[in-house]
């Protein structure tokens, strides 16, 4: 588990160098210290994703002939935004989690 951490982490350190999401971090932040304002932001900007998004499905599908296509592609635009928020949702409380046990496995090493 741990190996695949440190993996992840030194190819996205190899391809974006040590710069890091600055939003992402605020975001996250967010999420844990204000709830009800990330919820709206991620729905503000949800929205706008899925008519923007939906927009390009349809046109782009609009001279086919399958009709389902665009429909499933329309439901998966919907549902980004709230895999978004979960997964920074869960990626902060790891993040609050990992803090923790450090702390502890550094107490504890020090005694």
């Amino acid at each position: 588990m741990y190996f695949s951490q440190w993996l992840l982490a030194r190819i996205r350190k190899t391809l974006f160098g040590d710069a890091s999401w600055d939003w992402v971090r605020a975001y996250r932040d967010m999420i844990i210290d204000e709830k009800p304002l990330a919820l709206l932001i991620t729905l503000g900007l949800g929205l706008i994703w899925f008519m923007v998004a939906s927009l390009v499905t349809v046109l782009g599908f609009y001279e086919g002939d399958s009709r389902e296509v665009p429909s499933v592609a329309i439901w998966i635009h919907a549902v980004i935004p709230i895999v978004i928020f979960f997964y920074n949702w869960i990626m902060a409380l790891y993040e609050i989690f990992d803090a923790e046990r450090m702390a502890t496995w550094n107490t504890l090493k020090e005694e």
